[in-house]
């Protein structure tokens, strides 16, 4: 089985599993390029494009999550927005292993 938390590159390897002569089989995971996020380690990243008068008057953001239908809506009345802004929401990233 291939762990959730494999990056690209990651290469998994079976000894003494080829076919006609003895030999390793290894496989390479590629990561397919999500059209939302973008992933830094363990983070997953989503970029929201805020119009001025939203951050001037409060806005609600649908975020949608990775496992499909589920949706997270974040409202936002008393923060403060400025260029870069990034607001961070615990345990929504890649899986963790449970040695952490």
């Amino acid at each position: 089985m291939v762990n959730p938390r494999s990056n690209g590159g990651t290469k998994i390897s079976f000894k003494v599993k080829g076919d006609e002569r003895e030999g390793d089989i290894i496989f390479s995971i590629d990561e397919k390029i999500h059209p939302l996020y973008k992933r830094e380690g363990d983070d997953l990243l989503l970029g929201v494009k805020v119009r001025l008068v939203q951050t001037l008057t409060g806005c609600t953001i649908i975020v949608p999550l990775l496992r499909g239908d589920e949706v997270m809506t974040m409202t936002f009345d008393d923060e403060i927005f400025y260029p870069g802004f990034e607001k961070v929401i615990q345990g929504q990233g890649m899986p963790k292993s449970k040695q952490e």
